[in-house]
C-alpha cells in the first residue's frame, strides 16, 4: 500500500510529465507553422510556374502565325526558370528549424517516458499512462 508521502511524489511526477507533454504539443504547433510557411512558398512557386507556362503557350501560338525574334527571346528568357525550385534563404533557415524542433520533440518524449517509468502502474486511483511515438 502506498503512503501519502509516496502518492505526493507520484502525483508531482505525473504533473511534471503532463507539463512536458504540453511542451511537446507546443513544439508540434511550431513545427506546423514552419511547414505551413514552406507549403505556402511551394504553392506560390507552382502557381507562378503555371502562369509562366501559359505565357509561353500564348507566345508559341503567336509564333505559328508570325515568327518574331522578340518572341523567341522572351521564350528563351522564361525557359531557364521553368521547373527549378530554389528555397529562399529564409526557407532554408526554416528547414533547419524544423529539424531542430523534431529533435527537441524526441528529447521531450524521452524525458516524458523516463518520468512515466517512475510512476507506478497500479495503486494510484488516478494513474494513467501517456505514450507518444517519436518523430
Amino acid at each position: 500500500m502506498l503512503k501519502v508521502t509516496d502518492a505526493y511524489e507520484f502525483v508531482h511526477r505525473k504533473i511534471t510529465r503532463n507539463k512536458v507533454l504540453m511542451e511537446i504539443y507546443k513544439l508540434y504547433e511550431d513545427l506546423l507553422e514552419c511547414e505551413i510557411i514552406l507549403k505556402s512558398e511551394l504553392q506560390s512557386f507552382y502557381k507562378n510556374q503555371q502562369n509562366e507556362l501559359r505565357l509561353m503557350n500564348d507566345i508559341e501560338l503567336l509564333q505559328t502565325t508570325e515568327y518574331t525574334l522578340e518572341r523567341e527571346n522572351t521564350i528563351n528568357n522564361i525557359m531557364p526558370t521553368i521547373g527549378i525550385f530554389k528555397l529562399s534563404s529564409s526557407s532554408i533557415d526554416i528547414k533547419h528549424k524544423i529539424v531542430d524542433i523534431k529533435n527537441m520533440i524526441n528529447e521531450k518524449i524521452n524525458i516524458m517516458n523516463n518520468i512515466q517509468e517512475l510512476i507506478p502502474i497500479e495503486g494510484i486511483a488516478t494513474n494513467y499512462q501517456l505514450s507518444l511515438l517519436k518523430k
